[in-house]
């Protein structure tokens, strides 16, 4: 009897214990297998942390989340004004360690209790105990978006341990964007998990750290709610192979903005945002312009389009480059297609896009285009970028752009940019009418610019294989080409087709209902020429000084991603006739090729001329010179003696 007794309270032992094992390890493992799914919220005090990482003086951490020598890391952020502490690093248990763990708990209890009931009520115990604070130790719902998703890559990995997550109450993907006359104002957004509201952005004048007495703009704070994180097309499965998210997962957010006005001219600001239960971003800083037309620069980069962490590390290798070889650079015109997924984006993109690239961001206002890529039922540019919405206010439902904020100018010392959006140009002549009408306006507006400067995603010109003959760039051209002529536009730049080309001066008009485009190749002088027909230099026609005065510029400086098209050659230009209904289109071509290496452009602006610099990044990171060209405006002076300025 007394041995079937103890039999018996053998196998019941057993089977305690291994479900206390399976409890702990499902409590363990619960978020890991199923990142997607929704657990009870628990949150970690993140000030007993253990692991608490601000080692270096300027409070950064060697941590490189993206694999990139110069990638931005998470950091540790001071307490400062309003206190708050940094990120933490939190520890994650092993499951083999915990099953070891809890088999000696066990034996440990049954060798010095031998009451029955006393040990099961421990056992009890510390079966809850193990499993509650174990299920606390990692739930999604307590940290960034951005962070959790790097701490899934980490497990999947293989490498749980070096996973650094970010107490939910951060900020994330912050920007500053031109937002009206950047001597006066700049905008500002920033994302936030769901749920957490009440943030703020501090601005003080100077490089500072110390934030005590800044003035404070309540953010105006929207929910974004369930965007669509992880495509459903092949291009997330890179995401869904490192995380083991699903396709088709969705995330919630806060988009939170702000206008920054009344500001001093000329003046350095530092600003941060966030707030809440003193969690506050990195600072980062921005310079508003002079008021009067001292020559400025800014970097051209287009078509980051990227879908995977390789893609996203040749776009922030690109931008860093251009960062330093342009410090001066006042801020960054982005003509489009930030993303690759296209209606819906994937919004795991954009936080990539600024996440890896946060470095530059910091330091850069950024001026953004709409591309084709970046369209998207959920409007993810709209609730990332805070630019001027004047337009869709001033224009007929029928004309307003899908999403505000697309259409928008500015004037920076002695040009004025007008930034369009042409991936509405299927609303037909009501938006083109409309389009037409505002820019005439800005005109108007500010009649003593000397520059006149469009950005736009969609091209007018190009000699791309893959778009030369699209039926949308037809209608644009035939549209607006004849609206730039007799505007006076004197530069266009252009994204989409991943290729560098220049080309013109170009003269666009109508002889009865056809259009006409008549190349100016006396307008250019000082140029080099060299043998062409290759792929990287098709024409072997090298930089020169540009006359717009009777005509229009157009410029793609090729792309500052991985992806690239091939240039088309002059049989092929001329067989695709019929499509582009533009005669001896490669005869406008100046440098153009294409070399495989993604580019920055640094544009420098003065009264006297445009200057642009053209470079191509390694894949060491090495910064090469490709092309270099100016553009003047003369319009009084004789022809020989035009001629021999611009040959200078």
């Amino acid at each position: 009897m007394k041995k079937m007794k103890k039999i018996k309270n053998t196998v019941r032992d057993i089977i305690l214990l291994l479900c206390l094992c399976s409890l702990s390890i499902l409590s363990a493992s619960a978020n890991l297998i199923n990142p997607d799914n929704d657990w009870p919220s628990s949150p970690i005090d993140m000030n007993d942390s253990p692991i608490f990482k601000n080692e270096n003086t300027d409070n950064t951490e060697s941590f490189k989340p993206f694999g990139g020598e110069d990638s931005p890391v998470l950091r540790a952020q001071p307490g400062g004004s309003g206190g708050g502490n940094g990120q933490k690093e939190v520890p994650i248990d092993n499951g083999i360690q915990i099953v070891i763990y809890m088999t000696l708990v066990y034996f440990l209890i049954c060798r010095i209790i031998r009451r029955k009931k006393i040990k099961n009520i421990f056992i009890i115990i510390c079966a809850l105990l193990s499993s509650f604070g174990i299920a606390n130790a990692q739930i999604e719902a307590d940290y960034t978006v951005p962070s959790w998703t790097l701490y899934r890559k980490s497990v999947v990995a293989g490498a749980p341990n070096t996973g650094v997550l970010v107490s939910k109450n951060y900020p994330y993907n912050v920007n500053v964007t031109v937002n009206g006359a950047p001597s006066s104002q700049f905008g500002a957004t920033w994302f936030t998990n769901a749920g957490v509201t009440g943030t703020k952005l501090q601005l003080k004048e100077g490089i500072t750290n110390d934030f005590t007495g800044a003035r404070e703009i309540n953010a105006t704070s929207t929910a974004v709610n369930n965007l669509i994180y992880v495509s459903t097309s092949a291009g997330s499965d890179d995401l869904v192979a490192k995380t083991g998210f699903s396709k088709g997962a969705t995330r919630s957010y806060v988009s939170n903005k702000v206008l920054m006005d009344k500001l001093q001219p000329n003046t350095t600001y530092s600003y941060r945002v966030g707030g809440v239960n003193g969690a506050w971003s990195e600072t980062g800083t921005f310079t508003t312009a002079k008021t009067n037309k001292d020559a400025f620069e800014f970097i051209l980069i287009t078509d980051t389009q990227a879908n995977t962490d390789d893609m996203f590390e040749v776009s922030r290798k690109t931008v860093a480059c251009a960062q330093q070889k342009a410090p001066n650079a006042k801020f960054v015109l982005m003509a489009g297609d930030h993303v690759d997924t296209v209606d819906p984006n994937s919004e795991w993109e954009w936080e990539q896009w600024f996440e890896i690239m946060k470095a530059s961001w910091q330091k850069l206002p950024i001026a953004p285009i709409q591309g084709n890529h970046d369209r998207s039922a959920q409007s993810n540019l709209f609730h990332h970028f805070n630019t001027d919405k004047s337009f869709n206010a001033s224009v007929s439902s029928g004309a307003q752009t899908a999403m505000e904020g697309t259409v928008y100018s500015f004037v920076y010392g002695d040009a004025l940019f007008m930034c369009i959006n042409y991936e509405d140009y299927a609303k037909g002549e009501t938006y083109f009418a409309a389009l037409e009408a505002w820019m005439r306006a800005q005109i108007a507006a500010n009649p003593y610019v000397k520059w006149k400067i469009v950005a736009v995603h969609k091209d007018m010109f190009t000699g791309s294989a893959s778009h030369q003959g699209d039926a949308d760039g037809k209608t644009v051209r035939e549209r607006m080409a004849p609206v730039f002529q007799d505007m006076d536009i004197d530069l266009v730049i252009q994204g989409h087709d991943h290729i560098y080309e220049v080309i013109g001066v170009l003269v666009a008009g109508k002889s009865g209902s056809t259009n006409t485009y008549t190349h100016l190749p006396d307008a250019v002088g000082g140029q080099t020429k060299v043998t062409g027909g290759t792929r990287e230099d098709m024409t072997g026609i090298h930089g020169g000084k540009f006359n717009v005065s009777g005509g229009v510029l157009y410029f793609l400086n090729n792309s500052a991603g991985k992806k690239k098209y091939e240039p088309s050659t002059q049989t092929q230009m001329d067989a695709a006739f019929s499509a582009t209904q533009v005669p001896n289109y490669y005869q406008m071509f100046n440098r153009f090729g294409q070399t495989g290496e993604p580019t920055f452009s640094q544009v420098k602006v003065s009264t006297d001329a445009i200057t642009i610099a053209t470079y191509t990044i390694s894949d060491s990171g090495v910064a090469t010179l490709y092309d270099e060209f100016s553009v003047v405006k003369f319009r009084t002076i004789s022809e020989a003696g035009f001629r021999s300025l611009i040959c200078q």
